[in-house]
């Protein structure tokens, strides 16, 4: 999505389903959401309308929700961004610089810098001082238009390039909850005497005494060792 709609990350993964308008045809952000403090509509073309389509629907306001917080949107980008670069022959790159290559890559396709200009949302000096005062117009079919062609650019690339195997995100492995038997566990297999004493291993009886107590107290780190 945001090599299709050249957007700022956070104003696509921080989409609300209710910035999205009809069939998913356009993108209404709100001026609070956008860097310059104006509100920008963005044409969704058709690979773009299919990709949100496909997306899973979760209990929330957020088209991406952050994982295990339905109430926030998602901000994990660090792992997505490794899990790329271990793919990509391009060295040192953000995911900012898509916006860089997509204006690029319009330029060559033959659009004009003040269509690019209202597709990127920027303040620039083509709707600065007169032309900017005078000139209201939204553009949006000439911003579909160039929208298009630069999806049907994207096309031609991924097939002349078919990525060589398919990209998965690790995900991070939750440990388990830790219980008073598995802390006792713990504690006892750990549980070594030093050599300079007499203490000896904790026997059956002191870890079944151990399970029987609070696995708050479990859980604090012992101050001294169990005698045998």
């Amino acid at each position: 999505l945001l090599i299709l709609t050249l957007q700022r990350r956070g104003e696509i993964c921080g989409m609300r389903r209710g910035e999205l308008m009809g069939d998913f045809s356009l993108l209404k952000l709100p001026p609070e959401r956008t860097k310059n403090g104006e509100a920008h509509d963005v044409p969704l073309l058709p690979r773009a309308r299919a990709l949100l389509k496909s997306l899973p629907r979760f209990d929330s306001e957020y088209v991406f929700p952050a994982r295990g917080k339905l109430e926030r949107p998602f901000s994990g980008y660090s792992p997505g961004k490794r899990a790329l670069d271990a793919l990509c022959p391009i060295d040192a790159w953000t995911l900012h610089d898509l916006r860089r290559t997509g204006a690029t890559g319009l330029g060559n396709l033959g659009v004009a810098p003040h269509i690019i200009e209202r597709i990127l949302n920027h303040s620039s000096e083509s709707f600065d001082g007169v032309s900017g005062l005078y000139n209201r117009a939204k553009y949006l079919p000439q911003m579909r238009e160039a929208l298009a062609l630069w999806a049907a650019h994207v096309k031609r690339v991924v097939k002349a390039h078919p990525p060589e195997k398919t990209l998965i995100v690790p995900r991070k492995r939750r440990r388990p909850p830790l219980t008073s038997t598995m802390a006792t566990t713990v504690y006892c297999s750990l549980a070594v005497p030093s050599p300079d004493t007499h203490n000896s291993w904790p026997t059956d009886s002191d870890c079944s005494k151990m399970i029987s107590k609070s696995s708050l107290r479990l859980r604090r780190k012992p101050r001294r060792r169990l005698a045998g």
